[in-house]
């Protein structure tokens, strides 16, 4: 009774458990469904920001209460990027840290990948931090390798080269747009592919080389689908033209593109166009073009876009240097402040230059200009330094990940080189047993064979020895005793004298049943055989002679021989049998003797048959079956059964 009570009060709580579980796995996946639905929310574009952003803020509170890790790196990275867009710079870090760290103990390089791009684009395109953009950037392109996304690789790259190419690292720029190249698409990373010509075309245009940066103008060109980038390209182009004081092919190239329909869109592009034609027409003709300068200024200051009004303000000054002075301090002085509120230290650096002209007993000018352009100097340096560091610092983790697995790789081949030894050498020892077994059965079938050949050479041996010595004695004692008859006990002496002839018959018997057998003609010695026990009172059958016998060893067919021999007489003395079968049959590798009479039979309890168990053993040395059926009355059969 209690233990029926125990069973019933442990399977109620292992009930109770499962309920439990059961109930808690289908509110999760109620969670994660919730989860999935606000994280849909927060990525349709088409919903307002803060509605978007309220989205997955819910959706990261349950998944903190709950505990749910399985989508937790896709929610925290929507977060991010969304307070990212809302300006919430500081919440954007925070989140991010947290999906850096998550990711870093589950091993998500695709999370940590684009986390560490949008730390990046926040020094980039935010603090102005380039150092530290560049080691952003840097740490995405390593883990996008670490899943083998060219795509986001190459534009890890390129960003790095447009960080490095503001730096007035130029050559560094065109090895990181180099590499760029390699992993991006020119069909699916279009857009990208194109930015990197332009970052090409820019660096070889800062290091005087025109032409090639012309050369990539032109395949950003012919690259891109957008008119407007194409427009921005051509405009570059006139930009090259310029520095390489070729005024007359950008002013053509400035015209052409003076009545561009995109203009009408862009006012900005329009001024930009008029103001650098103006200034290209004033360089080379020195005519008045201020017309068109101040037009160009005019659209400028409508929009109020700081990094715009810096080139017309310098282009001005430049202009009135020589015509009015006044005018052109005042318009220099305006791209200094501009310069200086926009953190644009090579804008300052130029209208300083310009402005010195002008005014060259100034001191205040001239140690403005020293002090800035070795700031910039020191600065350029510097970054420089933070991204060559930054560089060798993942080239030695590269080398040193690289070394890990190369010497994971040689562990590896080391291990598989032991391990196709170890199966040679057990092939090798297995083939070795294989022919010593095989050595071993030739040897033993060889050694068989041999002393059967032997016994056959023994046997021929003993009977010359019976025939020419005892046989022959024999015969000499029968003579000398039949030569005296005459003399007394004559009686006597004639029964030994038969007895001698009997002993004599028996001997010649013995020499002629084991005389050498003819294995080549071995149809004709059956034959023989056949004939010779053959009497005329009984019909024998058979068809022994009509088998092919070549091709079975001599020694099975001397065996054979004697056996057939020994049934034949056992036949002619004690059966009486007045029909004898003898036959011959063959089955794949096995060859079949069936012999069969119809005589007296015998009973194997009351007889000895020495010669029946003689021809068993015989056909046993030739790995032959020898099996024999007879009672009295009912004949005698026998069966023999060997390998051919």
């Amino acid at each position: 009774m209690v233990f029926r009570f125990l069973f019933v009060l442990l399977f109620v709580l292992v009930s109770n458990c499962s309920n439990t579980e059961f109930k808690e796995e289908i509110n999760k996946d109620k969670d994660v469904l919730e989860v999935e639905m606000l994280y849909s929310i927060s990525k349709n574009k088409k919903k307002k920001l803060n509605l978007r952003l309220n989205a997955i803020n819910s959706a990261y509170k349950i998944l903190k209460n709950k505990e749910i890790d399985s989508v937790l790196s896709k929610v925290l990275y929507q977060k991010a990027l969304l307070h990212y867009s809302n300006k919430e710079y500081d919440s954007m870090l925070y989140f991010n840290d947290i999906l850096i760290n998550s990711s870093k103990f589950k091993n998500e390089h695709y999370y940590l990948g684009n986390a560490n791009f949008l730390n990046a684009f926040y020094f980039d395109d935010i603090k102005y931090v380039p150092e530290r953009a560049f080691y952003f950037y840097n740490q995405a392109k390593n883990h996008f390798k670490r899943i083998s996304d060219s795509s986001e690789v190459g534009k890890c790259l390129l960003n790095l080269a447009y960080l490095q190419n503001n730096s007035n690292d130029y050559f560094g720029s065109k090895e990181s747009v180099t590499q760029a190249l390699q992993y991006l698409n020119a069909d699916k990373d279009k857009s990208n592919f194109t930015s990197a010509y332009n970052v090409l075309a820019i660096s070889n245009k800062e290091l005087l080389n025109y032409n090639e940066a012309i050369k990539y103008y032109k395949k950003a060109i012919a690259l891109t689908n957008s008119e407007m980038s194409k427009l921005n390209y051509k405009i570059n182009i006139s930009v090259v033209h310029t520095a390489n004081k070729k005024y007359s092919e950008a002013i053509k190239l400035l015209k052409s593109l003076k009545n561009d329909t995109l203009l009408l869109t862009s006012p900005l592009k329009k001024a930009r166009v008029i103001d650098h034609l103006a200034y290209n027409e004033w360089l080379k003709d020195s005519i008045n073009t201020s017309k068109d300068l101040f037009a160009a200024l005019e659209i400028r200051e409508k929009y109020n876009i700081p990094t715009a009004l810096i080139p017309s303000y310098k282009h001005l000054g430049e202009f009135f240097i020589k015509k009015n002075k006044a005018k052109a301090s005042e318009y220099l002085e305006k791209a200094i402040e501009v310069s200086k509120l926009v953190k644009y230290p090579k804008g300052e650096l130029e209208a300083l230059r310009l402005l010195m002209e002008l005014k060259p007993n100034n001191v205040a000018l001239k140690n403005r200009y020293i002090y800035l352009s070795d700031s910039l100097k020191r600065q350029e340096l510097n970054v420089k330094t933070q991204f060559a560091h930054i560089k060798y610092q993942d080239q030695q983790k590269t080398e040193q990940l690289l070394q890990q697995t190369n010497l994971a790789k040689q562990r590896e081949i080391a291990l598989l080189k032991e391990k196709e030894q170890k199966n040679i050498f057990i092939f090798a020892g297995i083939i070795f047993l294989l022919i010593t077994l095989f050595y071993l059965k030739f040897q033993s079938v060889k050694y068989k064979n041999d002393k059967i050949e032997s016994v056959y050479k023994t046997r021929e041996a003993l009977s010359k020895t019976i025939h020419d010595e005892v046989a022959n004695e024999i015969n000499l004692l029968t003579n000398y005793v039949e030569n005296h008859s005459n003399s007394p006990m004559s009686s006597g002496e004639n029964l030994l004298s038969n007895k001698l002839n009997n002993i004599y018959q028996r001997a010649r018997n013995i020499s002629a049943s084991n005389n050498k057998i003819d294995f080549s003609n071995f149809k004709e010695e059956l034959n023989n055989l056949l004939v010779q026990y053959n009497p005329t009172n009984i019909q024998l059958i058979t068809n022994l002679v009509e088998f092919e016998w070549q091709s079975i060893a001599n020694y099975k067919k001397g065996e054979i021989y004697l056996v057939l021999q020994e049934l034949l007489v056992n036949a002619k003395k004690h059966s009486n049998a007045s029909i004898i079968t003898l036959i011959l049959g063959d089955n794949n590798k096995q060859r079949t003797i069936t012999y069969n009479d119809n005589g007296d039979g015998a009973d194997l309890n009351k007889e000895r048959l020495n010669g029946l168990k003689n021809a068993e053993n015989r056909i046993k040395n030739i790995k032959g079956v020898f099996n024999f059926e007879t009672s009295p009355g009912k004949g005698f059969q026998a069966t023999i059964v060997f390998k051919k």
